[in-house]
């Protein structure tokens, strides 16, 4: 007769030792999971806004904590110098940017934010390199991501849809504040929006083109998924540019640029906070 413990040992389930195509799944997954996470965070940090805030954090950390009285002081300096410095408006792309941009919009976190929201260029006609264009990008969402990514960098291969066609994306002058992120925007080709470096741009010998948001932070407000709402109307200085340095424009729409980010506005929720954030909003704008 079998003792109470033979028959545990009877009954009890073997346990089979996983396989090693399993140990291998299990790996590839964690891995993916890492991967995925990593490239999050590696285009949240992409992101302009972002960007600007993180390395503006890490400036004033740095103003704070660095006991060094010659760094503290240079760090002020080079402050005034990112105000003051008229690069932005240069009427012509300086010759060590026209050297890097090609290297830096081909940046690997580049490409991995175009395939994270995802964002592909499509072209419609040929343009000859010969001329300048006004790229007119619509709408401006939040933050233009499609506009940044597509268009401003080569992220989707601007430069093999549109071959030999040089430009400069055009931004605020604010944008340029932002501590050490400012040179990487202009390495890239970024200049300032002022109508001044715009024109010269476009009527230098080197067939400069420029990309513009012509919506502005008035199109931004109305940034709401599901929605579109295009500022036009009051917005013709661009065309007038055009016609003043003989320059084609060339409409570009962004599919889904407003379904890029969730915004709070009045109509999605009636609580005083929104109310709030609203007129917020529109003060800055203003």
């Amino acid at each position: 007769m079998a003792s109470s413990s033979d028959e545990d040992e009877q009954m009890s389930p073997v346990k089979a030792a996983p396989s090693p195509v399993m140990k291998k799944e299990q790996q590839q997954n964690q891995q993916s999971v890492f991967e995925s996470l990593f490239r999050t965070v590696v285009v949240c940090i992409n992101v302009p806004p972002y960007s600007m805030l993180i390395w503006l954090i890490i400036y004033l950390l740095g103003l704070v904590t660095i006991p060094s009285t010659t760094i503290r002081t240079f760090l002020v300096l080079y402050f005034a110098y990112g105000i003051f410095d008229s690069t932005p408006k240069s009427p012509t792309k300086p010759r060590w940017v026209q050297t890097l941009q090609p290297y830096c919009n081909k940046a690997w976190f580049f490409r991995w934010t175009a395939s994270y929201f995802p964002c592909q260029l499509h072209k419609t006609c040929d343009l000859p390199p010969n001329k300048s264009y006004i790229f007119a990008y619509h709408p401006h969402g939040v933050i233009g991501m499609g506009c940044s990514t597509a268009l401003a960098t080569d992220a989707c291969d601007f430069d093999k849809v549109f071959p030999g066609i040089r430009r400069s994306a055009a931004t605020l002058n604010v944008c340029f504040w932002a501590p050490f992120f400012r040179e990487w925007m202009i390495a890239n080709g970024f200049c300032s929006s002022n109508k001044t470096t715009l024109r010269s741009r476009l009527n230098s010998t080197e067939k400069e083109s420029v990309v513009l948001v012509p919506g502005g932070a008035s199109e931004a407000l109305h940034a709401h998924p599901k929605q579109m709402k295009l500022t036009l109307l009051k917005r013709k200085g661009f065309i007038k540019l055009a016609m003043e340095t003989k320059s084609s424009i060339v409409p570009v729409f962004g599919f889904g640029e407003n379904d890029a980010f969730d915004t709070l506005y009045v109509g999605c929720s009636e609580t005083k906070a929104t109310a709030i954030l609203w007129k917020i909003q529109k003060g800055l704008k203003q």
